[in-house]
């Protein structure tokens, strides 16, 4: 196991070795706030390919993504994926 130093860092808790994170720092705030933004926008992505893949929307409703409850499949369809404003522009 490596050498643990713990100190501050451009006014962040860092550890070497180990991640502690001081949630109050903004540029880790911001950090996390952004990796967790891309996160749920690449999920986003794959469940409306996944609703897309479907050659109706009642064949999607029966085929819901992966780790998704039935009932949030439904509203994600019916309100979300469905719905004019999420369209893409032709």
């Amino acid at each position: 196991m490596g050498k643990v130093v713990t100190g501050r860092k451009g006014g962040c808790l860092f550890r070497e070795g180990k991640f502690k994170l001081w949630l109050e720092c903004p540029r880790v705030h911001a950090l996390l706030n952004h990796l967790a933004s891309e996160r749920y926008r690449d999920l986003r992505y794959d469940m409306n390919m996944h609703y897309r893949s479907f050659s109706s929307m009642e064949v999607a409703l029966e085929n819901p993504f992966k780790n998704v409850r039935q009932e949030d499949w439904v509203w994600l369809c019916k309100e979300i994926f469905s719905a004019e404003w999420y369209q893409s522009p032709v």
